[in-house]
């Protein structure tokens, strides 16, 4: 057997995983339980994906061997504040830490992502609904091509203009309110669409260069600010978004979806 499926076993209150032998096995699931020690891990040293999302994990220690083999690892949804000893897991590929650090007296700042940076061969990793502050940890990951940095208390995502195999980025529900140090990203264009930003009272800078400028004027439930210096393209654009006006005051046009653009340099 090389796939197994364990969850939904909250009932069994100390489950006990030791008398599984199964030297293939390469998958398991184990959602759903009640599981507050990562030393299940013993039990399965051949395993590359493993899935302990929506159970109790605190905290991680464990020895190096045991982390070595894992390439997807799902751990959304548990209590972890301090992941140091993920640096070990340096064959992931896959990681999902969503819906932890809960905010404790102990621990104001949310989960401690620190233990992040070893993980070079990271290309998929989702940071959502943390509650961080900053993400210092993140910048040496650079083979990542998704991440997943929503419902955080980011108010600086300029860490980022270092990933430059970053194709998705996620980062709506933060405290952004300047996209300026990631503007020069190679890959911005094809990301910017996904900086879905809640409205806010605050308003959205940065240099509109992309070349997807109507993907974002569609884009319903934002305030977006573009300092428009356009060279290139400037009547096609033009065009297009003089067609979306409802209204003008002070060289402001005001757009359904509450976008708002700044045209006085668009000659």
């Amino acid at each position: 057997m090389q796939d197994l499926n364990l969850s939904g076993n909250m009932h069994i209150i100390k489950p006990s995983y030791s008398s599984i032998i199964l030297p293939n096995l390469r998958k398991i699931n184990l959602r759903w339980n009640i599981i507050g020690d990562i030393s299940v891990i013993h039990s399965f040293s051949s395993v590359i994906e493993l899935n302990l999302s929506c159970n109790n994990l605190k905290q991680l220690l464990q020895p190096r061997s045991d982390l070595n083999n894992l390439i997807h690892l799902d751990l959304n949804g548990n209590g972890l504040q301090d992941i140091s000893t993920l640096r070990f897991a340096v064959s992931l590929q896959y990681l999902d830490l969503s819906r932890n650090g809960k905010t404790t007296p102990m621990n104001i700042n949310g989960l401690n992502i620190d233990g992040l940076q070893n993980l070079t061969k990271l290309i998929t990793l989702n940071l959502s609904s943390n509650k961080l502050k900053q993400i210092l940890a993140v910048f040496k990951l650079r083979s990542l091509k998704e991440l997943n940095l929503s419902e955080n208390e980011l108010t600086d995502i300029s860490p980022l203009k270092q990933l430059t195999n970053l194709s998705s980025l996620k980062v709506q529900g933060n405290k952004i309110t300047d996209l300026s140090a990631i503007e020069n990203h190679p890959n911005f264009d094809k990301y910017l669409t996904s900086l879905q930003q809640k409205p806010s009272p605050k308003l959205l800078k940065f240099s509109a260069k992309m070349k997807n400028l109507h993907q974002i004027l569609e884009q319903q439930h934002q305030t977006v600010i573009l300092n428009q210096s356009f060279k290139q393209n400037v009547e096609k654009q033009k065009e297009r978004v003089q067609k979306l006006v409802s209204s003008s005051i002070n060289n402001q046009v005001w757009f359904t979806g509450k976008i708002i653009i700044l045209l006085k340099n668009f000659e």
